[in-house]
């Protein structure tokens, strides 16, 4: 029974020490009218760790119809300068870094990182993020304390974003989607 009640006290201490970074993307609109500009802003959150270190990312927009402009990095991180992606909405190769606490780099907790102006052309656009694929990182990095110069991968998820308004038809289908699903209940 002890070996068991330090086994979870150790598996507690662990949980809580575990770093990770949760990517956010938002929207300044997330219903634009077409030809509205919609400013998209990307921040990471960490916890278990000092200060955010970098992602190295892909801004995946799928779907939709839009044309990304004015992109340019935050809160002093950031290198490279993307390219917008082949459906026009989103960036390739957005190269995001922060110095560590010890040289002043910024530990605000979420960090925003990139924002750019996404013209929004119709259809429904949904974004997220990718690791790039020349990114020797395979997930965002952290500076677990205070002190530390060097920069350690961590656990990444992502909170996309969706913008636009579906389309006349698809919103057609999704309420008779719902008047289905009303009368099976009755």
């Amino acid at each position: 029974m002890k070996i068991a009640a330090i086994l979870g006290v150790a598996g507690i201490a662990a949980a809580a020490s575990a770093q990770s970074v949760t990517i956010n993307i938002e929207a300044s609109n997330y219903t634009p009218a077409a030809g509205e500009d919609v400013t998209v802003t990307v921040s990471a959150e960490f916890s278990g760790a000092a200060a955010f270190a970098g992602y190295w990312f892909d801004l995946v927009a799928t779907g939709g119809d839009g044309t990304a402009s004015n992109h340019q990095f935050l809160n002093g991180v950031g290198a490279l300068s993307p390219a917008p992606t082949a459906n026009g909405a989103g960036y390739d190769s957005v190269q995001t870094a922060n110095f560590p606490p010890a040289l002043g780099g910024n530990a605000s907790n979420p960090l925003a990182l990139f924002s750019y102006t996404l013209t929004y052309n119709g259809g429904v656009i949904e974004l997220t993020t990718a690791t790039n694929p020349n990114s020797a990182a395979p997930a965002a990095q952290v500076y677990v304390n205070s002190g530390d110069f060097a920069a350690t991968p961590v656990a990444t998820d992502v909170n996309g974003a969706t913008i636009g308004v579906p389309t006349p038809a698809s919103a057609a289908l999704l309420g008779l989607g719902g008047l289905a699903a009303a009368r099976r209940r009755r």
